[in-house]
Formats: C-alpha cells, sequence, structure tokens
C-alpha cells in the first residue's frame, strides 16, 4: 500500500529535489524498488512533479506522486547605488556603469538603467538614475542614485597684461580678451572704464579697465587691466618772426593751437610784460644794447598745458628788436663845438661832440695845430655838453700848465660803428 500523494511549495526549481521514495512492501513483505519518473522543469513558475510506480510480483502496480509547487517570489538582490554626485556641467555627467545583482534562483537577470531628468532649472538639473534588476520570473528590485548638475563656476579668462606702465604718449587700446565658460557657450561680457586723469592736474594717472563676464548660470567674475601713466612732458620749439618793440602788443595763443594751458616767461627783458597770453613789449627803453642797429632781444616763452593725457610744452621764441626805430644819428644830428674858451666862464669850456647817446657810437678823436702836428689824441672821447677832454691842454705844448696857445686849430673826429663818414674841420682856441 502506497501513501497518500505530498507535495510542498519552493522558491526554485533547483529546490526541487527528488524526494526519498516511501517504503512499500508487497503482501509477502518484500519492500518494492519504485521506479522513479518526473515531468519536465518549469521555466519559472509550475508545478515539478516526482512519480513513484510500484509493481509487485504479481504485477499490480500502485503510484505515489510527490508534487513541488514552484513559486519564485524574491527579487534579486540589488547592490548598493553608486554615491550621489554633483556636477558643473551636463557634459560632465558620466554614463551609467554596469551594476551587478544576485538572484535566489538560478537565472539571467535582466538590468536596465534609467535616467529620470528634471531640467526645469537649466541651471540646477536633478538627474534621477534608476537601476532595475528583474529575474527570470519578473521580480524587480531597483537603486537609485541622484546626481545633480549645478553650475557654479564663473567664465574664465586666457592670459593677459593685468598691469601696465606707460608713457602718456604709449597707451595701448583695449585688448580683445578671450573668456570661457566650463559649461556655457554664451556669455555676456560688459566693458568699462574709469581713469584719475584731471586736465587741470599735471601729475601721473592710473586708467582701469574692467570686465565684467557672465555666464548662463549667472555666475559671474571681473577681470581688471590697471595702466598707470606717467605724465610726460611733449615739447614744441616754435621761433617766431622778428618784432619791433613799437608795434604793439603780442597774443602768444595765435601761435599754438591748444587752448587753456598758462604762458610764463623764461627769457628777456622783464621791462616787457606779460599778463595771462598778451605780451606788451613796448614798455622798452632804448639802451646801448638795445638799438636799431642790435640784433634786439630775444624772448622764449613757454605754455604748458594737458593735451590728450600728456604735458603739452610749447617754448616760442620770438626776437624783439627796435629797427622799426629813428634815431637821430645821422650827420646833420651831430654837434661838433667851433671853439673853445676856458675862461671859467661856464661858455665853450671844452671841446663838445654832442648827439643822442642811444646811437652807441664811439668817438676817436685827434686835434692839430696849423703846422699838422698832433696835439690832442682820444680814443674814447667823452660825449655830450661840457663834458669833453679836451680844454685847450695838449700832452706837450708851448706855454704854462700845458695850455696850447691862442689859435685855430683842426679836429678828425671818427665815430665808430655810425656808418658815417669822419668830421673834419677847425676849432677855434682863446681864453679871452
Amino acid at each position: 500500500v502506497v501513501p497518500a500523494n505530498a507535495g510542498s511549495t519552493v522558491e526554485c526549481i533547483a529546490d526541487a529535489v527528488q524526494p526519498a521514495a516511501p517504503v512499500v512492501t508487497d503482501a509477502c513483505g518484500t519492500e518494492i524498488v519504485p521506479v522513479v519518473t518526473e515531468n519536465t522543469d518549469p521555466t519559472c513558475e509550475g508545478d515539478k512533479i516526482y512519480t513513484f510506480t510500484y509493481t509487485d510480483c504479481a504485477g499490480n502496480e500502485s503510484v505515489y506522486t510527490y508534487t513541488y509547487k514552484i513559486q519564485d517570489t524574491i527579487a534579486p538582490e540589488a547592490p548598493s547605488a553608486p554615491l550621489d554626485m554633483t556636477y558643473e556641467c551636463i557634459e560632465d555627467v558620466p554614463v551609467a556603469g554596469n551594476l551587478t545583482a544576485v538572484d535566489n534562483c538560478v537565472g539571467d537577470i535582466t538590468v536596465a538603467g534609467v535616467d529620470t531628468i528634471d531640467n526645469s532649472d537649466p541651471c540646477m538639473v536633478i538627474i534621477t538614475r534608476t537601476w532595475s534588476f528583474t529575474d527570470t520570473c519578473n521580480n524587480t528590485s531597483t537603486v537609485t542614485q541622484t546626481i545633480t548638475v549645478q553650475d557654479t563656476k564663473a567664465p574664465t579668462v586666457a592670459p593677459y597684461d593685468n598691469v601696465l606702465n606707460v608713457s602718456c604718449t604709449d597707451i595701448p587700446n583695449a585688448p580683445s580678451l578671450e573668456f570661457e565658460d566650463n559649461c556655457s557657450s554664451n556669455v555676456t561680457v560688459e566693458f568699462s572704464e574709469t581713469s584719475t586723469y584731471d586736465e587741470n592736474a599735471f601729475q601721473d594717472y592710473q586708467i582701469v579697465r574692467t570686465w565684467e563676464v557672465t555666464d548662463e548660470c549667472g555666475n559671474t567674475d571681473e577681470f581688471t587691466q590697471t595702466i598707470n601713466v606717467t605724465l610726460d612732458e611733449i615739447v614744441t620749439q616754435l621761433t617766431a618772426e622778428d618784432r619791433c618793440y613799437k608795434d604793439g602788443i603780442i597774443d602768444l595763443d595765435t601761435y599754438i593751437s591748444s587752448t587753456g594751458g598758462t604762458w610764463e616767461m623764461i627769457q628777456g627783458n622783464p621791462d616787457a610784460t606779460l599778463t595771462d597770453n598778451i605780451f606788451d613789449p613796448t614798455n622798452l627803453q632804448l639802451t646801448p644794447e638795445f638799438l636799431p642797429t642790435t640784433d634786439g632781444i630775444e624772448y622764449i616763452f613757454r605754455h604748458t598745458a594737458i593735451v590728450d593725457g600728456c604735458i603739452n610744452v610749447t617754448e616760442l621764441s620770438i626776437i624783439i628788436d627796435a629797427k622799426c626805430d629813428v634815431l637821430p644819428c645821422g650827420a646833420e644830428d651831430i654837434v661838433i663845438s667851433k671853439a673853445v674858451t676856458p675862461n671859467g666862464d661856464v661858455h665853450n669850456e671844452t671841446f663838445d661832440i654832442i648827439f643822442d647817446s642811444t646811437c652807441g657810437f664811439k668817438a676817436n678823436v685827434k686835434i692839430f695845430n696849423r703846422w699838422g702836428a698832433l696835439i690832442y689824441e682820444s680814443s674814447d672821447y667823452r660825449i655830450g655838453k661840457n663834458m669833453g677832454g679836451f680844454a685847450g691842454r695838449a700832452q706837450s705844448s708851448v706855454g704854462s700848465a700845458n695850455q696850447v696857445p691862442n689859435g685855430t686849430y683842426y679836429y678828425i673826429i671818427v665815430l665808430e660803428n655810425s656808418g658815417l663818414k669822419p668830421f673834419t674841420g677847425p676849432l677855434y682856441l682863446g681864453t679871452k
């Protein structure tokens, strides 16, 4: 007699092992060895049946079955998810890696990775990366990784000269800087420039150029270029046409193109005045050094102004002369004594040569007696009324106290630097 059929429920086909055969004896008490058969293994869920057939010696058969109900309810054991990560740019996010799960039953595990992307804020993208592991019985387990994509880096700039020391004549134009962002291709640049330059201050100054650079996520950085400018002098030298002191005032601004600035006289006779840009030489007076026959006075003026960020200096030279003046220095203006009477009555006391001292002549005088003998000579005879050096006395004479006798004498006068012919004539000398 065989026992009643039996069975159990297991997770995996591997657990459905052949059970021990029940012990069955025939009528004679002899144990019967059964013939065991089994059905084909189910793919996933189903029954695994073991059939035990007992046949006694009389050919009588009895059947005992043991049925395993295969029911896989356990999902694969998923691995640990990768750590949550944060990246700057979407391009930095790697593809999903291969993860391996372990199932309780033998069979293939299907692995699928899916990214769910929330890009409602393009500057804060959240990627939910989910791996699912499914066994052949459609039991599924999942693990999830959260990836944050947040651009926090501002654009950068290629190397450039951020500090320059230059002359005011060599200030460079603003360079075209090259900016690069880690994520954005669209970079906004705002350029500004400030300067401490003051057209009224003669001092070095500084230019600061600023580039404010912003990417699409509002990350901003600022780059500057500082230019230290030396206020050098640019000197221009001009020579004006000669002017006569009687021609009137001179507006110095007519010689330059710049406006503003200041004038100063750095060389010349201060009797001529400078008021702002007006030079007035009409106050000059004739002197032996300043005559129609002399070269005149060189005046040098210095004009200083700030032009285009530099000290612009103009040195202007003007010769002021007296050539427009006509002096009483002709032959007709020369007065020469005709007689000398050195008797103490203050009249005709000396042999006088009279002319305007501004003529600048130097008198060379020789006096001869009637026999042609030289009785007096001077290479620098004093000029003016009663100023003459000859009063009837000679270096060697006949008579007392070097006094020459009364009579007629002759003179030769040469006025050096006058261009006039020598003056000659008789001179009467008498003491009574």
